[in-house]
């Protein structure tokens, strides 16, 4: 399947009572709350706290992503930030990446409607979306990093502090990809309803173009560039 979208979402849960081993793989047991410590940075796909996998996203030389969503839990300061390579995607208004922590739930809850305090009452909507999205280009690695500001407890302190955050992305594949690759050198966001509409434009060769591939004393027929799209 060449679009595949992807959704997941990390939470400091582990599968033991006692928080040792404090990370999982297994969704359905994992239900027990780990302690964070405050502003250490966690590898929400393969690192060793919470629900994991055990390999980091890979992207193939034939292969794109496209990240249009990420949020985490609002209270306790937490904090989503994107790798690429070695790189922090959100830095500083100074370009700097030191203690650059990303998006805050507060500016994008997860679920949205969640409190702004681990006991509040109110329930917060986004103030932030990810517009435009986030490329990974063939043959880069990516990743992302939870940080709290506050810590949490979790069960081996007596806590039962849960966070969270959600990436969703799309993995573009082979011609797809290649597709996806043209779309941004024409300046035009990477998108599956793009996507198609490029093949169908390319497809729609006219009577006209034809006739004058056929004509032409190299036998090729002419490149077709599509004149416009909405963005």
């Amino acid at each position: 399947m060449p679009i595949r979208p992807h959704v997941f979402e990390w939470c400091n849960l582990s599968s033991s009572s006692t928080g040792s081993p404090p990370f999982t793989t297994d969704s359905s047991t994992a239900r027990y709350p780990i302690t964070l410590v405050r502003k250490r940075p966690y590898d929400i796909f393969s690192g060793n706290y919470g629900l994991r996998i055990n390999q980091p996203p890979l992207i193939k030389p034939n292969q794109m992503v496209v990240i249009d969503k990420i949020r985490c839990t609002p209270h306790s300061g937490c904090h989503v930030q994107i790798i690429l390579e070695t790189t922090k995607y959100f830095q500083n208004p100074d370009g700097k990446d030191f203690e650059a922590y990303g998006i805050s739930g507060l500016m994008s809850p997860y679920p949205i409607g969640s409190p702004s305090t681990c006991n509040g009452e109110d329930a917060l909507l986004p103030a932030f979306e990810l517009d435009p999205p986030i490329y990974v280009l063939p043959g880069q690695t990516w990743g992302a990093i939870f940080t709290t500001l506050d810590g949490v407890s979790g069960v081996e302190e007596g806590g039962s502090t849960a966070v969270a955050r959600m990436i969703r992305y799309v993995l573009y594949d082979g011609l797809d990809a290649m597709i996806g690759m043209k779309l941004m050198d024409m300046g035009v966001s990477v998108k599956p309803s793009n996507i198609d509409w490029y093949k169908r434009e390319i497809l729609k060769l006219n009577k006209s173009q034809i006739k004058e591939g056929k004509s032409a004393q190299d036998g090729n027929i002419p490149t077709y560039r599509p004149q416009s799209l909405s963005r």
